[in-house]
């Protein structure tokens, strides 16, 4: 669903490609079912780090991994939510030839995010190469407690947050 595109999906199956939601669109998603490919890196979904709020009610098979786009999370509170069958979120470079990108989540100032327990956060391995970070910048927060981080996280001067009991 693309930039200001509108999509309202309900009671579909997804049993192979993905279904990418970007920053800027208006998706409703509720009671769908997404399978994931033939290894547990092959996302059936790519969303936006602000839109994953729009997950929740729908079901997911087993061992499936979110892919999260190249983003902000500017002025909002955001939950990466423990989904059921959901391993967690791999942090995904949806633009290889944009070097600025990379996969990484931007929590900005005035932006927060809380990932909940028992989730992995990846990074996107694309071209043999790690890509994807979460960087919080001055008055962002990141708050997780029980998460196992793949992938590095920075807090600039005056970010703030609570990182207990990870790996």
């Amino acid at each position: 669903v693309t930039i200001g595109g509108t999509a309202t999906l309900k009671d579909m199956r997804f049993d192979g490609g993905q279904l990418r939601v970007n920053a800027g669109s208006t998706v409703t998603l509720t009671g769908n079912t997404f399978h994931a490919g033939d290894t547990k890196w092959t996302s059936p979904i790519v969303i936006a780090p602000s839109l994953t709020d729009r997950l929740d009610g729908n079901v997911f098979s087993e061992n499936t991994m979110i892919s999260i786009q190249s983003g902000l999370i500017a002025s909002k509170q955001v939950v990466w939510r423990k989904l059921a069958n959901v391993d967690g979120y791999l942090l995904y470079d949806t633009n290889p030839n944009n070097y600025y990108q990379n996969g990484v989540v931007t929590v900005g100032a005035q932006g927060g995010l809380t990932i909940e327990a028992g989730n992995r956060i990846s990074q996107d391995t694309a071209g043999g190469v790690l890509q994807g970070q979460i960087v919080v910048e001055s008055s962002g927060r990141l708050n997780a407690a029980d998460v196992t981080f793949v992938t590095n996280t920075r807090f600039d001067a005056g970010a703030s947050g609570s990182l207990l009991d990870n790996t």
